[in-house]
């Protein structure tokens, strides 16, 4: 079974401090925080959090995980709406790329025209890729041999959503978590340490650092950690409690 976020980052983080020389001890938290950590003999509060990458979105900042699952979510559920309909009959594959300006307008207008495709059984595998204007939104859908009925969802992000500069990017992600983690954790009295998980492949430590260095709200944690999944492990912030 793969490891959570939380599970991944604790373990990771108990192989550094241990290195370290530190006596360790932990605990399951309230969620939050994620886990209690008991270093020689003192209580930390240890709350794990994940940075992606962010993408432009008329002028709005969101993560691509977010956008990319919602798609996957709803190309899932269109396959399990016409399964239980009886239409799909074969082995289709859908592509569509995000955001999707109107969504719920379009959700409606997709799951007609799908249905109109599949039910006509126009397309056969040696059709090649038909392409859908649907809602101003570009679907592609084409068909295989395989003696299965399913619809194989995919999802991708526009080109016109650029990415945003790199620094920029981390400067946003690194204030986004420690604002949110503060929020959770101000009724907790204990000493705290933050740990992100770096999942945005352009980003590294060095920039993190960059960002945590100029946030003044960062002194609300007593440790600020740095994990990505390639399990590089460093200090982004201290004040001397480890």
């Amino acid at each position: 079974m793969a490891k959570s976020v939380e599970e991944f980052c604790r373990e990771i983080l108990l192989n550094y401090l241990e290195s370290k020389g530190k006596n360790i001890q932990w605990e399951g938290g309230d969620e939050p925080p994620d886990y209690y950590f008991y270093v020689n003999g003192e209580k930390f509060a240890v709350e794990i959090t994940s940075a992606h990458q962010q993408i432009v979105v008329n002028k709005e900042s969101r993560e691509r995980t977010t956008i990319d699952h919602s798609l996957m979510l709803f190309l899932k559920r269109t396959e399990e709406i016409l399964l239980g309909e009886g239409i799909l009959n074969g082995y289709y594959y859908c592509y569509l790329e995000g955001p999707i300006s109107n969504f719920p307008k379009f959700k409606t207008q997709f799951l007609r025209e799908i249905r109109k495709l599949i039910s006509s059984n126009a397309l056969d595998p040696s059709s090649g890729h038909i392409k859908l204007n649907i809602e101003g939104e570009i679907v592609e859908v084409w068909r295989d041999n395989y003696k299965v009925n399913r619809l194989v969802g995919m999802a991708g992000i526009k080109k016109h959503s650029k990415s945003i500069h790199i620094q920029h990017n981390v400067n946003v992600m690194a204030m986004g978590a420690l604002q949110d983690k503060i929020d959770k954790l101000k009724d907790i009295s204990c000493k705290k340490i933050l740990v992100i998980l770096n999942d945005y492949f352009l980003a590294n430590i060095s920039m993190f650092r960059t960002s945590i260095e100029s946030i003044i709200e960062k002194s609300f944690f007593d440790e600020i950690y740095y994990i990505d999944r390639d399990k590089t492990v460093g200090s982004l912030y201290s004040q001397g409690a480890l």
